[in-house]
């Protein structure tokens, strides 16, 4: 049967048909082998030099493509850069075999490490970018040496994103001697310090920290600010999700090609790929502009809501993280803040939405941390603090006033993109985790991308068991505590998962002394009331109640009456309570007791892993592996690092470790789960980090019915279970598949969430992709000068249509108006009389202004070459200001149209459509507001001659009807800019396109105009 199940598998099909590969790759092992060194550098240039051509032929379609004018072209063009590529592809596939085993041999060589024949089947799913599954402790990190290798060999650069900096730079480092003795260089991103970069250097040592030896920083501008291009000029750049996404976005503000960071986004390998592009994916990238100074009334508002009372005054949805004033709750609101009605004022009520959100539906060490005095928000699946993010809409604002930290200044959006639409910008996206299989479809539809189970190199042989339920929290982590006890005495090392940083701090208070003694005392008595025969029931449950009471509100002094009545000793330690404390434990050697009896005198040794201990993240998921460790974990903290039976052997260390001998007696690393997470996804991660390459390992989790999951989401009205007494737990298969049918609702519901924020951002990306495209070509040296003197064409033609309509008689005509008015827009006065006008009909008055503009800004061009500048950098130089100033605000607009634009389905409106149609008139008027601003500053402004030297030159425009560009800042970091929607190459008076025979003025432009 298993054998049919496997034919039938079409995940097994493929990794047989990539393991034909594989063998042609060991093929050429033995002679690989005896290259030296300096050989292997030499077969790196060889294959190079093999790709290059169609690397060449690929380039050429490119720049084909962007020289496209028309969508004809535009579309023949497509299609030939997609051939290009293709055969680009076909190339790399047949190079494949020999760069994988150059690799190989220069990892064994290098680091020591020969990669498994499984590893070459997930380096094969890597490069035909797609996701590789693969357990923890499999070595990914390894694998992903294998494309980064063979799709650098393009000359275009390949991205390995990782979740961390940490991760970035030691992997980097770890396999930078394999990159370079094939003669390839690796470039690292940084997060900290801000714009920090590094290119990997054997030679390197640095001077003040260790821990940076090999990394040799970027050099730096004249503002000392990192040059990191440098970084990215190498063969393959290291860094997070986020440093990639913010690079994007500035190298999109920027001024000048020099500052220009990234090279085009080619090949990129996400690294827990799940974690970034689902978990992260509801979070966009934002970059701020200036900050406005932030209101004491979040301060007020906070201190009248923190007097509410629950259902009374306001009602909260724990689902949706919203929070509602009642019709009770709103006079309370309005007398305490002094206003008649608080409707009236739409900054009150924003202010008054955040302060219920921030007071009922964020927590402390749940959703965000206090550290340093600042609010840092915690990432609900890594269990990761976010630095340098801020929740939006007031909402972080809001919460310091609950904590009574200072109150940032507020923020302008300036850029902004999320996760998702700045992934699939890459040519070819690839993808490695340990869990990915049950997001496939979500995979499939965003980005394309489908999954490969590769299997691991030995057998797992890790048990997974039954999970426990408890009718009650309470009792539920009295389960936990129990079974971590008695691991510890056998000294099998545990990782206990944790959902948040408020449940990680509480369970380690339950491994102090007190605690342990306590639970302990419980458990004695309990086991010698099921032993005391003759008690009646009222007695019974008397003294379960008893027992049942929370430990928060219990000592041992409290125990004393059960005790009394069951005719024992409260004490675990005592002589017959510890002998009986041993069977009840399985005890079996004297060695098991005396480390029984250290952890209820001092306490059990433990390490929690959280968000507040980001930086000690890696040494104690090393440690967590050796006997008698107990690590306190969230669920996803210290993902990337291996988690090694024994601990992690000192560096160069050859002998045989006997902890790691001893852990694997005792059955290797033990996964206690305290609850279930939303997502299947996660839990299967936390179970991963056990049984990694072959070794023993276990996993349990302990849940019960208050558990925030089912509370939420279960389905509890088939779950009464009335007679179930909480103290007992239960291994039910129905109510474990009822849990997981509770994940899968939470799941489609978090899809949902993704999806509907891709919607709307897929409409913004449009947007975006037409302003960066145009403003690249500004920075490329885009000729402005037909975009202004089309347009100021246009704005002419509208002013002269509104005062001399052709429906009126030419009497009629308010000439006056047609004058001045054009005198405002092209910055001159007596240009235009209204006596050179009376008698002609509308096109002989636009034929003269449109000769008047084109010998005005013959003008203006005559003007810059005597002051010794040059127009042509002025257009590009306040184009790019006048697009910064005009983005922005569109951002603003949009996202305030966002947030209203639910209100539509109230009208039998789709919201989503209609946010498209408003989306699009504001576009519209975004192009049009850039060009009309970008007539109005060249017309208006000023060319001066600096007295300093020529290169540094101003330009500054003069007051006028036009509007002033935008200051930029000293990096010239933040500014963006578009070559012009209506940019025509045909002129008022040539032969129309269309073929009618008239001028273009007298037939097209009028429509296109309109």
């Amino acid at each position: 049967m298993n054998a049919l199940m496997r034919l039938l598998d079409g995940n097994e099909r493929e990794v047989q048909r990539l393991r034909k590969t594989v063998a042609v790759i060991n093929s050429l092992e033995p002679e690989i082998e005896r290259y030296t060194d300096a050989q292997l550098r030499e077969k790196t240039e060889e294959l190079r030099a093999r790709i290059r051509p169609y690397v060449e032929k690929y380039d050429e379609a490119r720049e084909q493509r962007r020289l496209a004018k028309d969508p004809e072209t535009e579309a023949r063009t497509d299609a030939a850069v997609k051939d290009a590529y293709a055969v680009l592809e076909e190339a790399l596939n047949e190079a494949l075999p020999e760069a994988f085993a150059l690799v190989r041999e220069a990892s064994r060589r290098t680091i020591g490490l020969r990669h498994y024949d499984v590893q070459m089947v997930g380096g094969m799913v890597l490069h035909q970018g797609r996701i590789a599954e693969m357990a923890t402790g499999e070595g990914k990190t390894l694998v992903a040496t294998l494309p980064l290798y063979l799709n650098a060999l393009a000359g275009k650069g390949g991205h390995l994103i990782t979740v961390n900096d940490y991760l970035a730079k030691r992997d980097a480092c770890w396999m930078g001697p394999i990159y370079h003795l094939l003669g390839l260089r690796v470039g690292v991103i940084q997060s900290h310090p801000h714009l920090a970069a590094y290119v990997y250097d054997p030679d390197y040592r640095s001077e003040t920290d260790p821990n940076m030896h090999f990394m040799r920083p970027v050099e730096t501008n004249w503002y000392g600010w990192p040059l990191r291009q440098q970084a990215y000029e190498c063969d393959i750049v290291y860094g997070t999700n986020a440093e990639f996404g913010f690079d994007y976005l500035r190298d999109n503000m920027a001024h000048s090609l020099d500052t220009l960071s990234q090279r085009d986004l080619h090949y990129a390998i996400v690294d827990e790929v799940d974690s970034i592009l689902i978990d992260e994916a509801r979070t966009p990238l934002i970059i701020s502009g200036e900050p406005q100074e932030s209101s004491d009334l979040y301060y007020r508002v906070d201190r009248v809501i923190a007097r509410l009372q629950h259902e009374r005054d306001y009602t909260v949805d724990e689902k949706q993280k919203t929070a509602m004033l009642t019709d009770e709750g709103v006079p309370r609101v309005e007398e305490g803040l002094g206003v008649a009605n608080i409707a009236d004022d739409v900054e009150l009520m924003h202010h008054i939405n955040a302060a219920l959100k921030a007071r009922f539906c964020y927590k402390r060490d749940v959703e965000y941390v206090v550290k340093d005095g600042q609010v840092i928000i915690v990432d609900e699946f890594t269990g990761r603090l976010m630095f340098g993010r801020r929740y939006s809409d007031g909402l972080h604002q809001a919460i310091e006033a609950k904590e009574n930290v200072k109150i940032e200044e507020e923020t302008v959006t300036v850029a902004t993109i999320t996760l998702q639409n700045y992934f699939r910008l890459y040519r070819k996206l690839a993808g490695m985790t340990g869990t990915a299989k049950t997001e496939e479809a979500e995979f499939r539809k965003i980005y394309g991308m489908d999954v490969c189970v590769v299997p691991t190199h030995m057998p797992m042989i890790r048990q997974d068991h039954s999970d426990v339920i408890y009718k009650t929290e309470e009792q539920k982590f009295r389960g936990v505590v129990q079974e971590i006890l008695q691991r510890h005495v056998r000294g099998q090392p545990m990782l206990v998962g944790t959902r948040s940083i408020e449940v990680s701090e509480r369970l380690s208070e339950w491994l102090l002394n007190e605690r342990l003694q306590l639970q302990c005392a419980i458990l004695l008595l309990r086991n010698r009331l099921y032993q005391t025969k003759g008690l009646s029931k009222e007695k019974e449950a008397e003294l379960h109640t008893a027992l049942n009471q929370p430990l928060a509100e219990m000592d041992i002094g409290r125990l004393s009456p059960a005790a009394r009545a069951l005719g024992m000793k409260t004490d675990p330690l005592a002589a017959e309570n510890f002998e009986e404390l041993k069977r009840l434990l399985q005890v079996e050697t004297e060695e098991q007791a005396q480390v029984l009896r250290r952890a209820l005198r001092d306490g059990i040794a433990h390490a929690v892993l959280n968000a507040k201990y980001h930086e000690k993240e890696a040494q104690i998921i090393q440690d967590a592996g050796r006997s008698h460790a107990v690590t306190i974990a969230t669920n996803m903290a210290g993902r990337g690092v291996d988690i090694i039976l024994g601990g992690k052997p000192p560096e160069g260390f050859k002998g045989t470790n006997a902890d790691y001998e001893f852990v694997k007696s005792v059955g290797g690393l033990a996964i206690v789960g305290s609850e279930r997470h939303e997502s299947r996804r996660i839990d299967r991660q936390l179970r991963g980090r056990s049984g990694r390459q072959g070794d023993p390992g276990a996993s349990r989790f302990y849940l019960s019915l208050g558990d925030e999951l089912w509370r939420l989401f279960g389905d509890r009205g088939r779950w009464a279970l009335g007679s179930w007494p909480e103290h007992e737990p239960i291994e039910s298969r129905m109510l474990t598949m009822a849990i997981e049918r509770a994940q899968k609702k939470v799941e489609e519901r978090n899809f949902g969430i993704r999806k509907h924020t891709l919607e709307y951002d897929d409409v913004m990306n449009v947007h975006r992709d037409v302003i960066y495209r145009e403003r690249r070509k500004i920075l490329e040296g885009a000729d402005l000068r037909d975009t202004i003197i089309d347009h100021a064409s246009l704005m002419a033609e509208r002013i002269v249509t509104q005062h001399c309509s052709t429906e009126v008689h030419p009497e009629e005509w308010d000439l006056r108006a047609v004058c001045t008015e054009l005198e405002n827009l092209l910055g001159v006065r007596r240009l235009f009389t209204p006596a050179e006008f009376e008698g002609r009909s509308q096109d002989e008055v636009l034929e003269i202004v449109d000769d008047r503009i084109e010998k005005r800004y013959l003008e203006k061009e005559r003007e810059w070459a005597e002051a010794s500048g040059n127009i042509r950098d002025a257009e590009r130089f306040y184009t790019l200001q006048i697009i910064d100033q005009k983005w922005i605000e569109h951002l603003n607009a949009m996202d305030y149209l966002r947030e209203g634009i639910y209100l539509r389905g109230y009208g039998q409106q789709d919201p989503l459509v209609a946010y498209k149609k408003e989306a699009f008139e504001m576009f519209e008027g975004l192009q049009s507001s850039i060009q009309d601003a970008m007539v109005a500053v060249m017309f208006h402004v000023v060319p001066q001659v600096q007295q300093a030297p020529a290169q540094r030159r101003i330009f500054v425009p003069v007051e006028g009807d036009g509007e002033e560009p935008e200051a930029v800042g000293p990096d010239g970091r933040n500014g963006r800019g578009m070559a012009g929607r209506g940019a025509r190459k045909v002129g008022r008076n040539d032969p129309c396109p269309c073929g009618s025979g008239k001028k273009y003025k007298q037939c097209c432009l009028k429509s296109v105009s309109r």
